[in-house]
């Protein structure tokens, strides 16, 4: 999934593979480096943590798979979607928490 705005909610979000793997990504734009990005990843993280029982009758946490693809994170070089996927990861493996005040 492309759209230059985040879609928290998007088309796809709960395809998964016969292992878990997602199947579908939000990939965005917009909201560059900014307290609505740490908000986005919140979001995401909450979203990750959450399980809900699947029609299988097993528990699965929801996948959120939303990459903010800004291009300051890929040093302004055009990357493919594993890349990305790999990037977002890196990114986020080193991104602690703080609280924003508003």
């Amino acid at each position: 999934m492309l759209c230059h705005y985040p879609i928290m909610c998007y088309n796809g979000q709960y395809r998964v593979d016969s292992k878990g793997n997602p199947l579908v990504y939000m990939l965005h734009g917009h909201v560059h480096d900014t307290v609505d990005q740490r908000l986005l990843e919140q979001f995401s993280d909450i979203t990750q943590n959450t399980v809900r029982e699947v029609q299988d009758g097993s528990v699965r946490a929801i996948p959120c798979n939303m990459i903010n693809c800004f291009c300051m994170y890929s040093d302004y070089t055009p990357l493919t979607l594993d890349e990305w996927i790999a990037c977002d990861r890196t990114r986020r493996a080193h991104f602690s928490f703080t609280p924003f005040t508003f």
